[in-house]
């Protein structure tokens, strides 16, 4: 009996040290795509200083010298904290699900591409006023360059589904 309880004990002790670094190997794998909340990053794309501060929930508050850089870092800020949402959300209103989680999602595309979401964007993008269209721009070369500089940091999904985001546009700003 005492033999079997130490076998039943020893099989527990591997499975516990089992689970313990298989949860930490995962940690480590989804921690490094957390967004930086401290320090600072040089970042191209704005033309002065950008301070964005945390608050204690990691509310972003973003202090810039104009508007151009208030959107840049906004759309850098955004990709940091949401980017697969962004880019499920940009696939979803192109009609582009199944291009990454296959041909269940066919219907679903060709649905949205009837809707003709992208013709509807190009639409906007034509009758929206310049200085609007510049912060779009803004906005959307901040994200482009959290894709640019997050290497292997970006969310864990991308690396599930073996896929990098495609930059985005203004046509993807228009369409969402």
């Amino acid at each position: 009996m005492r033999r079997l309880r130490n076998w039943v004990l020893g099989l527990l002790a591997v499975f516990l040290a089992l689970f313990l670094a298989l949860g930490s190997i995962g940690y480590l794998f989804v921690r490094r795509t957390f967004p930086q909340v401290n320090g600072s990053v040089q970042v191209l794309g704005a033309d002065q200083r950008v301070e964005i501060y945390r608050d204690e929930w990691g509310v972003p508050h973003i202090y810039a010298h104009n508007e151009h850089d208030l959107f840049f870092a906004q759309g850098y800020v955004h990709a940091q904290d949401r980017l697969w949402q962004m880019d499920l959300i940009r696939r979803c209103t192109a009609g582009k699900l199944a291009e990454i989680f296959g041909e269940d999602y066919i219907e679903a595309d060709i649905f949205t591409r009837c809707l003709r979401m992208e013709e509807k964007s190009r639409l906007i993008i034509e009758n929206e006023d310049p200085e609007i269209l510049s912060y779009f721009q803004a906005y959307a070369d901040g994200v482009n360059a959290y894709i640019t500089q997050s290497d292997r940091k970006l969310p864990v999904e991308f690396r599930l589904l073996k896929y990098v985001p495609a930059q985005w546009t203004v046509e993807n700003i228009a369409g969402i």
